[in-house]
């Protein structure tokens, strides 16, 4: 399933183009991941980790493909791949999928984003 943003306004859409300076489905994909993350007080660690995790995969993609459109999205992850010929290594956490659906302890999280920050954890 692709995912679909959908403005009723064109001043919206001119303001998110011109202003923020984001590509609309980004920030879509952003703001998803923000919310299936879990906004709780309690997850504020593990919410900073899975959006930590998530922004430095992308900007490895981005880095790896030299094309700054790449979106790194899991809900297309093997088409994601085959598009760019690229695959993670350095994946320290014991499950592999999207940042925002990853459960348990922060600490795994936090050891992720890490690695993916220092560049142990990236796409080649």
């Amino acid at each position: 399933m692709h995912a679909k943003v959908h403005l009723t306004s064109d001043v919206v859409s001119h303001f998110i183009h011109t202003l923020l300076q984001e590509d609309l489905m980004k920030l879509g994909i952003k703001m998803e991941s923000t919310v299936l993350a879990g906004l709780a007080p309690q997850n504020n660690h593990k919410l900073a980790a899975k959006q930590g995790i998530r922004s430095s995969l992308n900007e490895s993609l981005v880095e790896v493909t030299e094309n700054t459109n790449a979106t790194l999205e899991f809900v297309c992850y093997e088409r994601m791949v085959q598009e760019h010929l690229v695959k993670p290594v350095g994946w320290c956490h014991n499950e592999w999928g999207n940042p925002s659906n990853l459960e348990g302890r922060v600490e795994p999280l936090e050891a992720l984003a890490q690695a993916v920050s220092d560049k142990k954890c990236k796409f080649v």
